[in-house]
């Protein structure tokens, strides 16, 4: 998922983009934006709350399982992208349940895409992918107590029908 998720923005001219991560930081040094701002949960509230102003790409990695109308959330995120502008969104599908402080929902790759047109992005400006292993899921299933994690010596194939994280990128026409 990082893997394509980083060629996916690398390949927008992140150091042209003014961009806003819905609850972390994770995307902060991934390059040299334009400009980056952060909003935290429970003061912004992406489901409802709007922006403050349009952005270039809005980031909300490991975010939608936990709100609870992702379909106004991804409508908010519509709503708050300049023209040509771009969401990341990235979840898990096969993962414990973990309430922070909810947990409600798991998408495939298209069910992602399904979302994401109903909040106004055009099917052929929408990429969504999965990511599973096997290897991972076992590991997952035996210690919920932290993400899967493979050594070097796994292969890391991917297995797509048993995807562990889903993501889309979508690009407001």
């Amino acid at each position: 998922m990082d893997e394509e998720t980083a060629r996916l923005v690398g390949a927008s001219s992140p150091e042209t983009m003014d961009v806003c991560e819905i609850s972390g930081e994770a995307w902060s040094d991934f390059a040299e934006w334009k400009s980056f701002t952060s909003k935290k949960y429970p003061e912004f509230d992406v489901c409802s709350d709007p922006f403050d102003k349009n952005y270039d790409l809005i980031i909300a990695e490991q975010v939608f399982e936990h709100v609870r109308y992702p379909w106004r959330a991804a409508k908010n995120m519509f709503d708050g992208l300049k023209d040509g502008g771009y969401v990341l969104i990235t979840t898990p599908f096969i993962f414990h349940i973990h309430p922070t402080p909810l947990d409600c929902w798991r998408w495939t790759p298209q069910g992602m895409g399904f979302m994401l047109e109903d909040s106004g992005f055009k099917p052929e400006h929408i990429v969504t992918g999965g990511w599973g292993n096997y290897e991972c899921f076992l590991q997952h299933a035996i210690d919920q107590s932290h993400a899967p994690a493979v050594a070097d010596h796994h292969p890391m194939t991917n297995h797509g029908h048993i995807p562990q994280m889903v993501w889309g990128y979508a690009r407001k026409a």
